[in-house]
């Protein structure tokens, strides 16, 4: 069971990867979404044009390619980036240094960087105050603990590349970090032509469905197994106890051989035998007693309470045969109200009680209780 569950999760892996990130209409990543900054000064502008492309791909909006530093200068500049505005629909705000997001570490810094790529598929504009200077850091590889940018500086946008290869100053990748300070980000909203590219709605929706299902796939193959209880078959049968037929609740199950192996409810044999040399009393002390050579003297009902086939465990009750513990093939069947019914070996009671299973074609099982004697 967990082998196939396993294997449907890869299944679905597989198909989640089928999907690019919206290739149907365009990639995020691909190298028309990259622009090169227009001024000596605006960083800030043409990495904020790149993530609002950016989101508008992941919005499936076929009009992506119209934002450009251009448009996105007219409501958002003023000798500088503004801390917040809205272009198409998509809300951009401002976290600044004295702001608290970076907590009080480098550490605090990094994790919230990757939280907020982890949030943000088209990535944040992250400004280093200090050179200054603004990049589109665009996501994280967990894998290389990589951060991922694309530097609208001349001579540096080459697209998607390791945070390292940008032109921010700091040396090693921590470094950078130390230096970033402040980062605009899309709050809210989605583009305004959001859903007029069929095809990047149907991939993004494919992809959706896939991943929830390789998710579900996977939280069940981590949850356990319930395996199915085994089964015992209803047998009640006419059973022949030496010349008399006798009715007697029975259940059967399949020995290796394929042969029948039938159980019966003890109390219900025991009135059966009254009379008989194999005759024997039932009783309970918390273990079960079988007394063998007297009748059967409790007046409670044998009647079994099921019908149909039935779920079955192999209960730990002892049984003692006159007072010796004595190993024997059982059985339990519970009820709606969970009282146990214990239901034995048909043959092996035979060995203890003296009487011989026998089987004839035409009368079906035969006890012959003359060997007790």
């Amino acid at each position: 069971m967990k082998k196939r569950l396993l294997s449907l999760f890869l299944t679905l892996i597989l198909a989640l990867g089928a999907f690019p990130t919206f290739a149907a209409a365009a990639d995020i990543n691909g190298s028309g979404v990259f622009a090169q900054q227009q001024g000596r000064s605006t960083c800030t502008l043409a990495s904020t044009a790149m993530m609002l492309r950016r989101k508008a791909i992941v919005d499936a909006d076929a009009d992506w390619a119209s934002i450009t530093e251009s448009s996105v200068r007219k409501v958002a500049w003023s000798g500088g980036l503004a801390w917040n505005f809205t272009y198409k629909g998509m809300h951009v705000s401002v976290m600044r240094r004295n702001s608290g997001w970076a907590g009080s570490s480098l550490a605090s810094k990094r994790q919230a960087l990757i939280d907020l790529l982890a949030a943000h598929p088209e990535g944040v504009v992250a400004y280093a105050t200090s050179q200054p200077h603004a990049v589109l850091l665009t996501d994280y590889d967990a894998n290389t603990g990589t951060f991922y940018c694309c530097d609208p500086a001349p001579y540096y946008c080459c697209g998607r590349t390791p945070l390292t290869n940008s032109s921010l100053r700091g040396g090693s990748q921590d470094g950078i970090l130390k230096n970033i300070s402040q980062l605009w980000y899309v709050a809210s909203g989605v583009s305004s032509g959001a859903g007029t590219d069929a095809a990047a709605v149907a991939a993004k929706a494919a992809a959706e469905a896939a991943k929830a299902a390789a998710e579900a796939a996977a939280k069940a193959a981590e949850e356990p197994v319930v395996e199915e209880p085994p089964m015992a078959r209803e047998a009640t049968k006419t059973v022949q106890i030496n010349d008399k037929s006798v009715q007697l609740n029975m259940y059967a199950l399949t020995d290796e051989n394929g042969n029948d192996v039938n159980y019966v409810m003890l109390r219900d044999l025991a009135q059966a035998l009254v009379g008989t040399p194999a005759q024997f009393n039932v009783g309970y002390n918390g273990k079960v007693t079988l007394t063998t050579r007297i009748p059967y003297l409790s007046l409670d009902s044998a009647d079994s309470p099921f019908s149909g086939d039935q779920p079955y465990t192999a209960p730990e009750t002892e049984t003692l045969v006159d007072d010796e513990p004595t190993k024997l093939d059982v059985i339990q069947l519970t009820d709606e109200q969970g009282g146990g019914y214990l239901f034995y070996n048909l043959r092996d009671l035979g060995d203890v009680l003296g009487y011989e299973v026998n089987w004839d074609a035409r009368a079906g099982i035969c006890l012959n209780t003359k060997t007790a004697l």
